[in-house]
């Protein structure tokens, strides 16, 4: 999944990729899911829900009011299905309508990390990221970043949840604010003890 997060990938089973209405929604929930044309011979899309050990991809689907499944989203893993479903409840709490996922009580401690996971996600999918100024981030002669001897680091970066122009000037290149941004919070990583690396 990139790193970007477009309408083609969180809401690739909604008419034109459009957002859906999340008032009509009362839960989100995720099934595995697999094509039966190899075994039925039909030549169409054939898909049911299954376990996960048996899936071929992972669907995410809104649980409307009245109990009905609607699918919003197809996704290449369940990990990655779990990350636009973080995405889908905060972009559903922007609108006024609290969401949760169905499987979220069940995934216990793992479901912090995918909370944060998709935290990540969605604010790296920001459609502008300006990284303003830096004090300690050098580069080395490999052109590989890096962070002066003391251990300070400090950033200042901007961030555009909609920006008009999708590629801004040469001057702010986003890939490069983006490989700071993620330098800079693998760093932290790396100093908290008990961090994950």
């Amino acid at each position: 999944m990139s790193g970007v997060l477009t309408p083609a990938i969180l809401y690739n089973c909604c008419l034109k990729n459009a957002e859906p209405v999340w008032s009509r929604f009362r839960s989100l929930t995720i099934s595995g899911v697999r094509d039966l044309r190899s075994q039925t011979g039909v030549d169409k899309t054939e898909c049911v829900a299954c376990p996960d050990d048996e899936a071929q991809f992972w669907t995410l689907y809104g649980r409307t009011k009245d109990g009905d499944s609607e699918a919003l989203t197809d996704a290449p893993t369940k990990a990655a299905a779990l990350v636009i479903a973080g995405f889908h409840m905060a972009q559903a709490r922007v609108a006024g309508v609290p969401l949760d996922l169905e499987e979220w009580a069940v995934l216990s401690t793992a479901s912090t990390d995918y909370t944060d996971a998709a935290r990540w996600r969605a604010l790296m999918s920001s459609q502008r990221i300006r990284v303003m100024g830096s004090a300690g981030l050098r580069r080395d002669e490999a052109g590989n970043l890096t962070v002066r001897s003391d251990g300070h680091l400090h950033i200042g970066v901007e961030f555009w949840s909609v920006h008009e122009s999708r590629h801004p000037s040469a001057e702010y290149p986003q890939e490069r604010s983006r490989e700071i941004l993620t330098f800079y919070a693998d760093f932290l990583r790396r100093r908290t003890p008990g961090a994950s690396t």
